[in-house]
């Protein structure tokens, strides 16, 4: 005898416009870190910045996609 057990699986609604703009962001994020070039004088193109830049995009679509699964509770 075989016996299987099934999860169901929650899901949550976000609007497609609340996506589209997430991925731009994460989007926007790769870019600045693929951008870096420590021989540059131009700080927006530091490891520091892409950093931190990276960080606050990853918290901030966090805090969005957290938000949208307290709405589900």
């Amino acid at each position: 005898m075989i016996t299987m057990s099934y999860k169901v699986l929650k899901t949550v609604d976000v609007p497609v416009a609340s996506l589209e703009a997430m991925l731009s962001t994460l989007d926007d994020a790769i870019s600045v870190c693929y951008e870096v070039d420590s021989t540059s004088e131009d700080s927006d193109r530091s490891y520091p910045f892409a950093t931190g830049y990276s960080r606050s995009t990853m918290r901030s679509i966090r805090e969005q996609l957290q938000s949208y699964m307290k709405n589900e509770d």
